[in-house]
This record gives structure tokens, C-alpha cells and sequence, in this order.
């Protein structure tokens, strides 16, 4: 079966074998178990994914939001403070 990697995972394959997977990477298995916990924890999706991934969009909006309230910090500042109100 074609699996295709949602989430960065690792896979101990027959408990022993340790494989890293990225998102975006097309995995071809006949492992069952792989392919039910994988499929089962939002992992991956069977078959092959044409949709950009998820991940992606999320990364911008948290770097921007760490470097606001880095230089919030840098100020001496912060949303919580009532002095910077």
C-alpha cells in the first residue's frame, strides 16, 4: 500500500529497525501494523497526497508571533503587562 507522511514520525519496523519519515514522503508498505497506526494517529493518508502540507502555514504564524513577543521582551514589555497598556 502507497502511504503519504502528514506528520514527521519514526517507525521501529518489527521493533528493531528504526526509520525517520518527513512530511510530504511517499512511503510504499505491506507492513499492516505501520500502515493502521500511521493512518489511525493522522500521520499519514493512504494513497498519494497532492495537497500542500498543513505544516507549512502553521510555521509562519508562530515565527511571527515568537518574534513579536521576542521584541516585546527586548523592550522590557508585554501583552500582559498593564504598563504597556
Amino acid at each position: 500500500m502507497k502511504l503519504t507522511v502528514k506528520k514527521p514520525f519514526s517507525w521501529a519496523h518489527k521493533g528493531v529497525t528504526v526509520e525517520a519519515f518527513e512530511v510530504g514522503q511517499s512511503i510504499e508498505t505491506d507492513d499492516q501494523d505501520l500502515i493502521d497506526v500511521s493512518t489511525k494517529e493522522g500521520w499519514t493518508t493512504k494513497g498519494r497526497s497532492t495537497a500542500k502540507p498543513a505544516a507549512d502555514a502553521g510555521d509562519n504564524t508562530e515565527a511571527e508571533g515568537t518574534t513579536e513577543a521576542a521584541g516585546d521582551a527586548a523592550e522590557g514589555t508585554t501583552a500582559a503587562d498593564p504598563a504597556a497598556e
